[in-house]
């Protein structure tokens, strides 16, 4: 058994330990005085004993406390549950929770079925196989089943066993005879009949008097020129993608033109929205690009993949001048091609 004097000694020290540790909550701690929904913004008030130079909000906002321990929040922000937590930083000072008044707890958000190029926010439910999901946090190509940032909401079940086949009905009555359809294409032509025998080869003519000797006719091929390298990429407008050749013509002469360029993608969802076509331009000082023929459109690649896209055109018609000739192309998306390599190009001109 203790003896009073140990008894006494124990009951003073359990005394001194729980004061200390009143007086350190007592000299710790926030206290809320306000939390609510006003004016279409969140207001919290308060004050905090201790020594922490600020209060976070939720983690994510932060006030400073001022000389007498007070401190005010006044954000557009709305907490998903209507309950915030508190904390001190820089110092001691405790932390606590506060429930808001005037404010409605956010509920789950329908975004229909899943997609790997959507950004979802938390609360967001998309369908997939036949399962529904919740996102437990902000995330963008993440379903891959529950994980840590999808929960099921609704999981689709397993299939229920095959029913009975059920009785044949009995035959129905047979329909009234239909009108005489329209009479059918002529069919194809037979095949052709044997060739007849071979004839009699005819006497050989008189050789007939050598004709006069015509004109020299033009030069064919005038020029082949070639060129490589990056050249332009693509962009919003249409201008040159690749190297390009700059060459001068008459007006009766033809140019043909096969040009190429690897272009490709390292974004996420690849790239989309390409539009190809053969091209020159004018030297002429305040010329304008002009294609030619129908563009080629909507090429697409998928995310860390490089494709050689190519362009072959032959021009005719142009006025005497020199040219600058070569393959154009044009995105909406053109931000998202930006894993390209060289391009090359080759120019015949002939007569």
């Amino acid at each position: 058994m203790l003896t009073s004097q140990r008894k006494s000694l124990m009951f003073t020290t359990a005394a001194m330990i729980c004061m200390a540790a009143t007086s350190s909550a007592a000299l710790s701690a926030i206290t809320v005085t306000k939390a609510e929904i006003s004016g279409g913004r969140l207001i919290v008030e308060g004050t905090r004993t201790g020594t922490a130079s600020s209060v976070q909000l939720d983690g994510i906002h932060t006030d400073t406390v001022s000389g007498t321990g007070q401190f005010a929040f006044n954000l557009v922000y709305l907490p998903t549950d209507c309950i915030v937590d508190l904390a001190a930083f820089g110092g001691t000072g405790g932390s606590t929770q506060a429930v808001i008044a005037a404010c409605a707890a956010k509920g789950l958000n329908p975004r229909g079925a899943w997609s790997n190029a959507t950004n979802y926010v938390k609360d967001d439910v998309v369908t997939n196989l036949g399962s529904s999901f919740r996102a437990r946090r902000a995330n963008i190509n993440r379903l891959t089943g529950a994980n840590a940032d999808w929960e099921f909401l609704a999981k689709k079940g397993a299939p229920g066993p095959q029913g009975i086949q059920g009785a044949t009905g009995p035959a129905g009555a047979d329909g009234a005879i239909g009108a005489t359809g329209a009479t059918g294409a002529q069919g194809p032509q037979g095949v052709p009949g044997p060739t007849g025998a071979t004839g009699a080869t005819g006497a050989t003519g008189a050789t007939g008097a050598t004709g006069a000797t015509g004109a020299t006719g033009p030069q064919g091929v005038v020029a082949v020129l070639t060129n490589s390298g990056s050249g332009n990429g693509v962009t919003a407008t249409r201008d040159f993608i690749g190297p390009t050749i700059t060459a001068t013509i008459t007006s009766t002469q033809k140019i043909h033109m096969v040009a190429m360029k690897a272009l490709g993608s390292t974004a996420a969802g690849g790239a989309a929205s390409l539009a190809l076509s053969a091209c020159s331009k004018s030297t002429v000082p305040g010329s304008v690009i002009v294609s030619y023929g129908l563009s080629s459109l909507a090429y697409r690649v998928a995310q860390n993949t490089r494709h050689q896209f190519g362009m072959n055109y032959a021009f005719s018609g142009l006025a005497d001048g020199t040219y600058i000739f070569g393959m154009c192309g044009d995105s909406p998306a053109f931000a998202f091609w930006n894993s390209n390599e060289y391009g090359y190009i080759t120019l015949m001109v002939v007569n």
